[in-house]
């Protein structure tokens, strides 16, 4: 697929998740396939997993939160396989608390993982691994408001804070956490 771009312009592409319909790894297959590849070039960046209410049925997706965390786990591992980057995620911190969790166990205070061998640790290791992801936070308000836990208990910070839909031109609104000049350099590194 060939995607033209203009001069200056920093832009990427999305995946509307439907964790319903298939599995995170033949999601990532068909998304990186299908334009939302990822290449060095300065001009695009990394991926979005767009994360939120399911419009076809019940909000999340009638998975429990240790499935859904197992359903993100394996789009973003096959992403990152495929383009060499995690793909950043989109979602709404109420969305993500009720449907993926809340679990602020991530790590513990010093960073350390629990014991191995116990029964929390399979959640635990992959609610840290989704945490490394860049977040684009979903919020229509003037404050961008608490994130996702999973990210406010590591001390990350959102990447994107979407304020507003549809502005009078008919466009979301959205904020980038950083500078032009790390807005490229992610675009060109894949990392924040």
């Amino acid at each position: 697929m060939t995607i033209q771009t203009v001069d200056g312009i920093i832009r990427g592409a999305y995946h509307f998740a439907n964790p319903s319909s298939a599995t995170g790894a033949q999601q990532a297959d068909f998304f990186v396939s299908n334009g939302g590849g990822w290449s060095n070039d300065g001009k695009t960046l990394p991926g979005a997993l767009d994360m939120e209410w399911n419009p076809y049925g019940s909000m999340c997706f009638d998975m429990t939160q240790t499935q859904m965390r197992t359903w993100i786990n394996d789009f973003v591992t096959q992403h990152r396989t495929r383009t060499g980057v995690n793909p950043m995620i989109y979602t709404a911190s109420t969305w993500w608390n009720r449907c993926v969790g809340t679990d602020a166990s991530a790590a513990g205070s010093n960073g350390s993982l629990p014991q191995t061998g116990t029964t929390q640790q399979a959640v635990v290791v992959k609610d840290s691994v989704l945490a490394q992801n860049p977040l684009w936070l979903a919020r229509y308000s003037s404050s961008v408001g608490p994130l996702p836990t999973m990210w406010s208990s590591q001390n990350r910070m959102h990447a994107i804070w979407q304020n507003a839909a549809l502005d009078a031109k008919g466009y979301d609104t959205n904020i980038f956490n950083g500078s032009l000049t790390q807005l490229r350099a992610y675009a060109t590194t894949g990392k924040l």
